[in-house]
C-alpha cells in the first residue's frame, strides 16, 4: 500500500505540475493573445485618429472654401451693384446725348432758317442798293426822259411781308 500511495503521490505531484505547466503554457498564450489584441487596439485607434484628423482637415477645407465662395459671392454682388450703377449712369449718358442731338438739330434748323433770312435780306439790300444806284443814274426830277423816281414794280415784292 505504501508503494501505492507512493506512485499515486507521484501521480497527483505529476499533474499538479503538469497543471502548472499547462498553467504557464496557457499564461504565455494568453499574454500573447493579449499582446496581439492591444497592438490591434492600438492599430484601430492609430487608424480612427488618422481619420479624425483626415475629417478635420476637409473641415478646414471645406470651411475655407464655403470663406472663397463668400468672398466671391461679396464681389459678384459688388460688382452686379457696380454694374446696376454704370447702366443708370449709362442710360442717363443716352438720353443727354439724344437731348443733346435733338436740341442740335433744333439750333442746325434755326441756324439754317437765320441764314436763309440773312440771305434774303442780303438779296433785299442788293435789290436797294441796286435800285438806289439806278436812282442815282437817274435823270433829274424834272427830266422828260422820266416819268417816275422808283420803279414801282421793282420795290414792292421787296416790301411784302412772305418776303421779310
Amino acid at each position: 500500500g505504501f508503494e501505492e500511495s507512493r506512485e499515486k503521490l507521484n501521480d497527483s505531484q505529476q499533474k499538479i505540475t503538469d497543471l502548472e505547466n499547462s498553467k504557464e503554457d496557457d499564461i504565455e498564450i494568453l499574454n500573447q493573445e493579449l499582446k496581439a489584441v492591444k497592438e490591434e487596439l492600438n492599430k484601430s485607434r492609430m487608424e480612427e485618429h488618422a481619420r479624425e484628423m483626415v475629417i478635420l482637415q476637409q473641415g478646414k477645407e471645406l470651411e475655407e472654401i464655403e470663406l472663397k465662395n463668400k468672398i466671391q459671392s461679396n464681389i459678384v454682388q459688388r460688382q452686379k451693384k457696380e454694374l446696376e450703377t454704370l447702366n443708370h449712369y449709362l442710360g442717363k449718358a443716352k438720353s443727354r446725348q439724344q437731348q443733346y442731338n435733338t436740341q442740335k438739330k433744333e439750333r442746325e434748323m434755326l441756324l439754317e432758317q437765320q441764314q436763309q433770312r440773312i440771305l434774303s435780306t442780303s438779296l433785299e439790300i442788293q435789290q436797294l442798293k441796286q435800285e438806289i444806284e439806278r436812282c442815282h443814274s437817274a435823270p433829274e426830277l424834272g427830266d422828260e426822259n422820266t416819268n417816275t423816281l422808283v420803279d414801282e414794280d421793282l420795290t414792292l415784292p421787296l416790301l411784302s411781308p412772305k418776303n421779310a
